[in-house]
């Protein structure tokens, strides 16, 4: 189990990564502007942050936010982006995944499982199942 903390100010973001954290059984905390995620961060301390990048870069924190030590050492990021937004990432800014919006639930699910699966090492716990296929991180 994973708890999850999505920071972003887009409601369908917010409603679909929440979603599909908890059809896998992971708490979820969701907060809609940076300085409450951070806020989150230090007192929830999640082990995955799914970040907007949208909102990183309208307050200019984002990469502070990504350097942070708290952050780039103990918790999983996935980056919500649009292509526009991809070059943004890189240049120091430590990052597990990103994904493009519109956001699909099936992508999500297998992402956050896998920054799950990074952070913590493979166990009995890191296995995908949906419908037919099983698939073990």
């Amino acid at each position: 189990m994973q708890r999850v903390l999505v920071v972003s100010d887009d409601p369908m973001s917010i409603s679909t990564t929440s979603a599909t954290a908890r059809a896998d059984g992971n708490p979820v905390r969701a907060e809609r502007t940076l300085e409450a995620g951070l806020v989150a961060v230090r007192e929830w301390r999640p082990n995955v942050l799914v970040l907007d990048l949208g909102i990183g870069l309208t307050t200019g924190g984002l990469a502070a936010v990504l350097r942070d030590p708290e952050i780039a050492d103990r918790i999983g990021v996935l980056l919500i982006a649009t292509h526009e937004q991809l070059s943004y990432v890189g240049a120091g800014v430590r990052t597990d995944d990103f994904i493009i919006p519109p956001l699909d639930m099936a992508e999500l699910q297998v992402r956050l499982a896998r920054i799950g699966w990074l952070r913590t090492g493979a166990d009995e716990t890191n296995v995908l199942r949906r419908g037919g296929p099983t698939i073990d991180m």
